[in-house]
Parts: structure tokens; sequence; C-alpha cells
């Protein structure tokens, strides 16, 4: 096994844990907690072994540790999901071998667990924030094999050469990511329960109110226009017709409505680009009214009567479209039956169904009814709150004639259901309304910008949007959550007050939007180019996209990388070189590849006296030989050079021996 120095093996040591900490730290929310003690314990272990000797753990007692790790795993199995539980187990692994590293070849193997860790931490994030730092874990690990390969190279020099060597790696992974085939994948990775957050398909009072304390993105659009005032900003994802007396959900008959037909589109628009992060949800957002421009997603996407942009799989990867939506247009259908948007349950909330009926709506068009219903909200001590409380029993008699405190979805529930008892046929919908201004054209919507409003129809005007929330609560509308919540609320948002504070600051909120921007850019560009982004360079480059094209594209990049390779590393300069090499300089550049570097300050002599006491009797004679024969060629006047290069010749096979090619630098401390 290859020896490491006692510099070497320190250097290695402390490289290692400080890549095995980085890879570590953004996987810690998928690891179980004793993983991540055992993994930061077997980093502080490596580096207490690199300055401090340790005894030797027995094989047996890391078998028996080892046992009982996986018995753990098993137990917590279905808990964390096939996924997370194979990467908690390939952390367990690597921090146990962590404990046991004393040759190269188990540096080598950690180095290769570290690679695999990596590519499993772009399965949970793909920004280019992560694709930077996990590039900067994988600079490390190539700077760890350097040191274990490489012999006496220095940290600096290793550091480097690693540089060098990804920088000319850079060319030919851009010509492969361009011209590789975009197959469907083989196999997909396991998908684990509630790792996404989004809306739902059913929605009771306050599930909104839950979703709303989350600050995870949801989705960014990019308008190629003028953009919406936040009041415009309704982005619309599902809309809900059967109410139980307690949850709005979507009927079957709801979920298969027709696919929407070949309709008039006029007036002014918005044309703007959506990129929606995944979600366990088929559902996608559009401004009104949606018209689908282009899909730059994986799958294919479509339009419904009910203007619902939605997709026919749920998929883990994101889904980019381009959308125009007609803002002055009404929300029509072509529906004649209206019947399920009337519907209410039996029995239940007797105190609002005693409400309308006491009310008169004879002659009064459907605004009118609206605005009169709506005068419940204006008329009492109403409060929008994250913190509504619970009402499992009649919650719409609870909510306006008890509590009277809630979220958007108690105000659209209890508006919706009244709009019925009226007469009126109406349905919920949910989405997101708002978003925050970023970058100048884009505008990035989180799942705290959830939110609930209702749709009544009406014959002459379709469909009328109309949000009670915004009678209580008008800074929802106009300035987004934070400024309708009190302190107290806001800080049950998963986003630090701090963050909030220095976002408000001119410098910090313009490097903000410059990373969205970017960002924003790397989704679209990168993580979105696909099979029809290839077609569309072959298309830009040769006119037209055929099979004929195409082939010609491949080759031509091919080509390009092979030229590549040919004149980056092959040595053609020694080939061509009209300088001769000196006998000497061959000497030495064989003696530096088995690790045995000249120092600046160093003659010819004093080199070889300080290497030969680690060699062989054989080895050193020869060495000795090719020293006296160097010195009379150089400074005797002899010019024959023959002498001088069978000395050479004698070391060479010297050095190429069985015996001589173990010959490593002195002081080993691991074997």
């Amino acid at each position: 096994m290859m020896k490491l120095e006692k510099v070497q093996f320190t250097t290695v040591c402390y490289m290692s844990a400080l890549t095995f900490a980085f890879i570590l730290f953004p996987l810690m929310t998928h690891l179980m907690l004793w993983v991540i003690i055992l993994g930061f314990c077997s980093v502080a272990v490596c580096i207490v072994r690199a300055s401090v000797a340790m005894p030797e753990l027995r094989n047996i007692t890391i078998n028996l540790f080892s046992t009982f790790c996986l018995v753990i795993l098993l137990l917590f199995y279905q808990d964390y999901g096939l996924l997370s539980s194979m990467i908690n187990l390939l952390v367990v692994a690597c921090s146990l071998k962590f404990i046991m590293m004393r040759t190269a070849a188990d540096f080598h193997l950690v180095s290769i667990v570290f690679m695999f860790l990596i590519a499993a931490g772009f399965i949970y994030n793909q920004s280019i924030f992560f694709a930077i730092y996990y590039g900067c874990a994988f600079f490390f690990v190539f700077v760890v094999t350097f040191l274990i390969n490489k012999g006496h190279m220095t940290f600096s020099k290793s550091t480097l050469q690693t540089g060098k060597l990804l920088l000319q790696a850079v060319p030919i992974a851009l010509l492969i990511f361009l011209v590789a085939p975009r197959l469907p994948p083989f196999w997909q990775v396991p998908k684990e329960e509630s790792t996404q957050t989004g809306l739902s398909e059913a929605l009771t009072p306050g599930d909104i109110a839950n979703l709303a304390r989350s600050a995870d993105l949801a989705f960014r659009a990019e308008f190629f226009s003028d953009k919406p005032k936040p009041i415009e900003r309704y982005w619309r994802a599902i809309v809900m017709d059967n109410f139980d007396g307690l949850t709005w959900s979507i009927s079957e008959r709801e979920k298969n409505t027709a696919l929407l037909t070949e309709k008039n589109y006029s007036g002014a628009r918005w044309e703007y680009l959506v990129n929606a992060e995944p979600s366990d949800s088929q559902w996608l957002y559009s401004l009104d009214v949606p018209q689908i421009a282009e899909n730059r997603g994986e799958w294919p996407i479509f339009l419904n009567d009910n203007y619902q942009v939605f997709s026919t799989t749920v998929s883990d990867t994101r889904n980019i479209y381009l959308l125009n939506s007609y803002y002055e247009m009404p929300v029509s259908s072509e529906r004649v039956d209206y019947s399920r948007y009337l519907q209410v349950p039996q029995s239940g909330n007797i105190l609002t169904r005693q409400y309308i009926e006491a009310m008169n709506f004879e002659g009064l068009s459907t605004q009118q009814i609206i605005s009169k219903i709506a005068e419940i909200f204006t008329k009492n001590p109403f409060k929008y709150t994250l913190k509504p409380p619970l009402m499992p029993v009649d919650p719409v008699d609870e909510f306006l004639f008890i509590h009277q405190r809630g979220f958007c979805s108690h105000y659209a529930s209890a508006m919706a259901y009244m709009l019925r008892l009226a007469g009126v046929p109406s349905r919920l919908v949910t989405g997101y309304q708002g978003g925050e201004d970023q970058a100048k054209s884009i505008i990035t919507v989180r799942q705290y910008d959830a939110h609930a409003w209702v749709e009544a129809k009406d014959r002459e005007l379709g469909w009328i949007r109309f949000d009670p929330t915004a009678l209580v609560a008008p800074n929802r509308m106009l300035a987004g959550l934070f400024d309708s919540l009190n302190e107290s609320e806001k800080e049950l948002i998963d986003e630090s007050k701090l963050m909030r504070q220095l976002m408000e600051l001119g410098l910090i909120k313009s490097m903000e939007d410059g990373f969205v921007m970017l960002n924003h850019n790397w989704s679209q560009m990168v993580l979105g180019y696909d099979q029809n982004s290839q077609l569309e360079i072959v298309q830009k480059l040769f006119g037209q996209a055929n099979i004929k094209n195409l082939v010609t594209f491949l080759l031509v990049a091919f080509v390009g990388i092979a030229f590549y390779l040919v004149t980056s590393f092959l040595p053609w300069r020694k080939w061509f070189s009209t300088k001769p090499v000196s006998p000497e300089m061959i000497l030495l550049e064989l003696l530096q590849k088995k690790g045995f570097t000249r120092h600046k300050h160093e003659t010819f002599s004093q080199f070889l006296n300080r290497i030969t006491p680690q060699f062989d009797s054989s080895l050193v004679a020869s060495l000795n030989e090719f020293e006296q024969q160097f010195y009379a060629t150089r400074y005797s006047g002899n010019q024959d050079e023959k002498p001088l290069k069978e000395a050479l010749n004698k070391c060479i096979k010297a050095l190429s021996s069985k015996h001589s090619s173990s010959h490593k630098p002195t002081n080993p401390i691991v074997e």
C-alpha cells in the first residue's frame, strides 16, 4: 500500500475533514440527528488524528457499531423515505471509514464517496448558489486526490494544479452539455412524501394560513411587457366547486373539465415567462385571462375551460412556460349548466342560512348581491390573522358570528357559501396574490403569498372575481402579506427579521435583485435546457432541425472536443522543439515523477547526495556513475556525451526495476 509522509498525511487529513464538513452542511435537513452528530464527530476525529497519535479501533468494534447504525436506519426507514434513508446510509458509511483512514487507498475511497454525496446534494438543491457551493466542494476533493497522488507536491502547488485541470475541463464539459442527447430517464429518483410545499386540491379554512408561514419559493415570473400592479396580481391555480360544510374541494367533474376550445383573444395583455418550482400538484399558475404561448418544460401543459393551466404529470422538475394574459377580457365559459356551483350541504351553519334568508335580493344584479352580502365584513369588527381559532363545527357560523377572526380562506369560504345560499353560482379559487418586485422585470412569488378568493357567475359579465379579504385587510393586496400583519404574527413566517431589515437597504436590495436575475437565467437556460433547446440551436446554425443536421451538429462538436484534447494535452512542444534535451534534465524529470524534487538552491551533486540514502545499492551505484560522467562531460572539456548517456540508461533501468519502483520519500507513517 502507498506510503504517506507525516506532513502529507496531516495535510490530507485536514483537507478531507474540511471537505466532508463542507458537503454535510447542505444535507443536514435531510439527515437524521444522530447521523449529523456522527458525521461531525468523525470530522473531529480526523482532525485530531492528523496531529496526535491515536490507537486504532479494532475491526470488530467498527463492525458492531456499523451493524447498530444499520439497524437504526432500518427502523426509521419509512419515516424518512427511501432516498433520504440511502443518503443517510452513505453518510454513515463515509463517517465510519473516516475514523479508520490509514492508507492512500482509504483516502481514495472516501473521495469517491464525496463525489456521490455531492451528486445527492444536487437532487435537493439545483440553484446557482448550490452549483457554486458544490463546485467548491468538488474542487476540494480534487485537491485531496492531488495531495495523495503527487508525493511531495505542496498544498499551494496542488491547489494550482487542480485549478488548471478543472479549467481545462470546462470547455469539454460545456460542449458535452450542449450536444449530449437529452434522452428520457431510464429510472427516476424515488419521491419522498411531503418534500414540497404548495397548494392542495382540498381546502379547509386555516390550511392556507399554515402554508403562509413558509418562505419557500413558489415560482418566478419574468415580464416582457409592463408588469401588473400589486392589486392586479391574482395568480390563478385551483378552482374548487364542491363544499361539504367544512372543506372545499375539486369534484371529479371539475377535474375533468374540457380543454379550452379556440378562443378569440383581444385587447391589452401581459407577456411573461413563468418558472415554477416543483410541487405535488398538477396545477400551474397564470394571470387572467391566460393563453399558452410556448411550453419550455419537460412535460406538456394545457388550458381548460376554467382557464387553469395544468400538466397531466406531477413532476419533480421545474415547469417553464410562456403566457399571454388578456387582462381586459372577461372570464367567460361556454357552459350552460351551473347547478353544481349552487350546491350546498343540506344541514349545518344554521345562523348563516337564517342571515341570508332574511335578506331580499329581488331585482338586484349579481354585483349588487355581492355588495349587499359583503356588508357583513365592513359593518363588523373582522380581523385578518395568521392565528385563527379552531372552528371544527359549523365553521362558517363560528367565523361570521362568533370569532370574526380569520385568514383569506375563512373569508373566501364564507363568501362563496353565502352567495350560493343567495342563488348566485359561485366557486372558490386558490392560488397566489402579489409577489415581490425584483430585478426590474421579475416578480418572485413565495408560499406566504398563497391566497383564496371567490368567483361569482354573472350572465353578462361571466365570472366576476371578488376578494372579501380586501375589505378587511386592503394592505394585503396593495403591499403584501407582511404589511397586513402585526409584529408578533410576522415572526411566524419562516423568514428572519434581520434578513427582512437587510433587504430594505438599497445596496443589499440591488445585490439581491442581481442574484435573483442570475438565478432566474440559470433556471431557464441551464436547468431548463432540454431537447427542444438543442433543436433550436441546430435550427439557428443549419437552418433546419432534421436528423442529418443534428448528426452533423454532434460530429462537429465531438471533432472540436478531440481537437481541443490533442492541442492541449499532447507534448507538441517537446516533439517539435529544436532545443536539445540534456541527459541530466531527463534524469531529474524521472526522479521528480518518483516524488523527489530538486530544490532551487541545490546543486546537482547536493541533490543526489540528499536522496541517495533512500535507494538500494544498485541504483546508488548508477547515480554515482552518472554524477561522475556529468561533471566529466560538463566541466572537463570532454564533448563526448556517449558515456553520460550510457550512465543515464543504467539509471533509467534501475529506476524502472521492481526493486526501485517502490522507492518513495522517507519517514512513512502509514503503510
